[in-house]
């Protein structure tokens, strides 16, 4: 997938957005859904919702996606590594699921 200038500047806006809301997540962990977020803030989210044309959107989701695969493989690459490596003598060897389906219906409620 060929980045453009455009695509490059709406994942600068992404990460952001993503920054602020770490942020916010950091100062109050029981606001993980964005609860405290300001009126501006929260302005400001849907405005790059709103001004984001279809075809972007699908690209930034799938970016956002792409960057959660990689995330999941260097998770996999460290656990493989400790138990080949760390964890030869201290037991079981530590397992990773990448189901996420029970995760994600537990957060949507």
């Amino acid at each position: 997938m060929e980045m453009t200038a455009k695509m490059i500047g709406l994942q600068k806006r992404l990460k952001v957005l993503e920054s602020r809301l770490s942020e916010h997540e950091e100062k109050s962990p029981l606001s993980a859904h964005g609860d405290d977020m300001s009126e501006s803030d929260v302005d400001e989210v849907f405005v790059f919702a709103a001004t984001m044309t279809r075809e972007q959107a699908v690209e930034v989701f799938a970016l956002e996606r792409e960057r959660i695969v990689q995330q999941c493989c260097q998770l996999l690459t460290d656990v493989n590594s400790f138990n080949a490596n760390a964890n030869v003598n201290e037991g079981d060897p530590i397992l990773i699921v990448f189901d996420f389906r029970r995760d994600v219906m537990e957060l949507r409620g």
